[in-house]
């Protein structure tokens, strides 16, 4: 990246994208996370790294503090919002699911090859069998995935790229989903040395012919 290019710069194209910085709660959690100001959440450094989009970490911020909503919830609010999780209507013969948190991102059998993957990475990062992407609070392992620098970012953009492509054709395609954590994971290499160096050596695209 050029001198001249800022950070804030670099990753403004992408801030938008999810809609949520208009969000004032968010949007004062993250000035408060992004310096440093002692925000009592679990130990995560992808919230504390600023090569992180701001943008992504609305999204896991939202997660962790149990308030990013799916269509489920919001149904009880706007009828006009269909509850039901559209991935599972993409599979045939399988049930339709109502879609919140615990379904799309824990159990969709759609997603379940998705899900997969994202194990795979995060126990080649830890060392250890991870079988769920999402690792409940009381877990002995949670400390393991949000204290690292590298297996918190994998789960934030698991997270965001479930939440953002829910609605699409892409969210069920393994391909388009390696693409988007080696994209996502590329800009944050390019502003962080140490994350780069895990980066340069993962080999994220090798994942999904093994």
């Amino acid at each position: 990246i050029k001198n001249s290019m800022t950070k804030a710069k670099f990753i403004s194209q992408n801030i938008m994208e999810l809609r949520e910085i208009i969000n004032s709660w968010c949007r004062n959690r993250l000035i408060d996370i992004n310096q440093d100001r002692g925000i009592k959440l679990p130990y995560c450094y992808v919230l504390s790294n600023n090569a992180v989009q701001n943008a992504l970490k609305v999204v896991f911020l939202k997660y962790l503090n149990n308030t990013l909503l799916f269509d489920y919830q919001l149904s009880k609010f706007m009828p006009n919002v269909n509850p039901w999780c559209n991935s599972c209507t993409r599979v045939p013969f399988l049930p339709p699911y109502q879609e919140s948190s615990s379904h799309i991102l824990r159990d969709c059998l759609a997603l379940k090859h998705i899900r997969s993957i994202t194990c795979r990475i995060l126990s080649d990062i830890l060392h250890l069998e991870i079988v769920c992407p999402l690792i409940d609070r009381n877990d002995f392992l949670f400390n393991n995935i949000y204290g690292s620098a590298y297996a918190s970012t994998i789960m934030c953009l698991y997270i965001a790229f479930i939440y953002k492509y829910r609605k699409s054709v892409h969210v069920t395609d393994l391909n388009f989903f390696i693409d988007y954590l080696d994209k996502e994971c590329k800009k944050i290499a390019q502003l962080s040395s140490k994350f780069n160096h895990w980066y340069s050596s993962c080999y994220l695209n090798t994942y999904i012919h093994n």
